[in-house]
């Protein structure tokens, strides 16, 4: 007998989703149970999910950088004090007329305010905002990515419960039949072997129901994880598969045109692409000069009664001045820097390029998918709908005896495989959908409403 296979596709989606968390913050959720529709789940997610939170993290981390590389054009306060003790040392100025002068301790106060700017630091703060701008594209993409990681496992989850529902219903029939052909052996009018066989249809399908509830639970652990919620979370979805799955707002998809722009991958790249063309712009101002203003204020003092005169006249309290400084000559580096960027900038020009290629070969590749994910849902409904009135007219069949626990066996087995179908069927037409909604970036709905 077939057994559902489609559970066996739920542990490649848990076991993805531990890879990429088993290094997250281990904060936990003081929720103890949560009751989500869809949307209501994707919300949550992105609230909570620890990932999103990083992204979040690195956006804020790229806007303080930004704040650093403008900083450094701004005025600079620099306050300094110093004191100096010359322990009883004397200086001979007989020769001048003066004798010999004691030196006192003293100190002094500084304070300087400057500021310097070049080309450098003006292309490092361009820079800087490039890369803040890059940042919030990547946290946009994660939660895209989670919005649709989400989905994938709600959809899951309820297609599996519907199977289960189904499973049930289909063991709730057999049992019946195995109850009364049990009777029936008994008064000696069928033959005990129908009932041995349908004894083990049973157990087949209660092994069934087993595999198919533990996949259940596993993707539940999965959508834990996505939510950011605590491990002893119970999750309740509010919604059903019938109430989400919409076959025609799937196919509509097909008449959606594709940009590239609106396309997170591209954007990705494509701001990258201008970062690595600015920082070409940044290597060469390295041969271009610094310049320095500058004010500094500076307050001497003596501690002692008698003041050295000559101490007095060198100190000057207020000092202006600007500077310029031009490295002409480093053996070479600037070159290097200049032609290091250019490369960079060569190579993401060709990635960038090819992604555009791929994104184009993509979208006509996903569209495909969704087409035949569509025409397979479609056959394997209508499939499942006959081999159902099958096992009806069988089952009947059998209780009139005019069928054998062979062909029942056949009819039940062909009713599991129909039903492994047609979730199989769903599946594909869900993810099909999913993936074309994040290529051409629309906010993914499978809502009937």
């Amino acid at each position: 007998m077939k057994r559902i296979l489609i559970s066996l596709l739920t542990l490649t989606i848990f076991s993805n989703t531990i890879f990429a968390q088993e290094h997250s913050s281990t904060a936990t959720r003081t929720d103890k149970k949560l009751e989500l529709t869809l949307n209501a789940a994707k919300q949550y997610a992105i609230e909570h999910n620890r990932n999103l939170q990083n992204a979040t993290y690195a956006e804020k981390v790229a806007e303080a950088k930004r704040w650093q590389a403008i900083a450094s054009m701004l005025p600079q306060l620099t306050l300094g004090a110093n004191y100096n003790n010359f322990l009883g040392h004397e200086i001979d100025m007989t020769a001048m007329g003066a004798g010999k002068i004691k030196q006192n301790p003293n100190g002094t106060f500084t304070a300087q305010a400057s500021l310097t700017l070049s080309g450098a630091q003006i292309v490092g703060a361009q820079l800087a905002k490039m890369s803040g701008e890059l940042s919030k594209i990547s946290t946009q993409k994660s939660n895209q990515d989670i919005a649709s990681d989400v989905t994938q496992t709600y959809m899951s989850i309820l297609m599996l419960e519907k199977t289960d529902t189904l499973l049930h219903g289909n063991l709730e029939n057999i049992e019946k039949l195995y109850e009364s052909t049990k009777e029936a052996v008994r008064v000696g009018v069928s033959e005990e072997t129908d009932a041995d066989q349908l004894k083990v249809q049973v157990a087949s399908m209660q092994n069934t129901i087993n595999q198919t509830e533990r996949s259940i639970n596993m993707l539940y652990n999965s959508l834990k994880i996505h939510l950011g919620a605590d491990v002893d979370t119970e999750i309740k979805l509010t919604e059903t598969i019938d109430d989400l799955l919409n076959a025609d707002h799937a196919m509509s998809l097909l008449s959606q045109e594709f940009s590239l722009n609106k396309n997170y991958d591209y954007q990705l790249l494509k701001a990258q692409n201008e970062l690595y063309k600015k920082q070409v712009t940044s290597a060469w101002w390295n041969y271009g000069p610094s310049v320095t203003a500058f004010y500094r204020y500076s307050k001497y003092k003596e501690f002692s009664d008698k003041v050295n005169p000559f101490s007095e006249l060198s100190n000057v309290p207020h000092t202006v001045g600007i500077s310029a400084n031009w490295t002409i000559f480093t053996s070479g580096s600037n070159a290097a820097k200049v032609k290091e960027a250019k490369l960079n900038y060569a190579q993401n020009q060709n990635t960038l390029e090819t992604t555009e290629d791929q994104l184009n070969i993509q979208n006509q590749q996903l569209r495909y998918n969704l087409n035949s994910a569509f025409e397979n849902y479609k056959n394997q409904e209508e499939n499942l709908a006959v081999t159902q009135r099958v096992l009806e007219s069988t089952a009947n069949k059998f209780h009139y005896g005019t069928a054998s626990a062979i062909d029942l066996t056949t009819a039940s087995n062909n009713m599991i495989a129909a039903q492994n179908n047609y979730v199989a069927a769903m599946t594909d037409l869900v993810n099909a959908q999913i993936e074309l909604e994040k290529l051409l970036n629309i906010t993914t709905s499978t809502s009937k409403e």
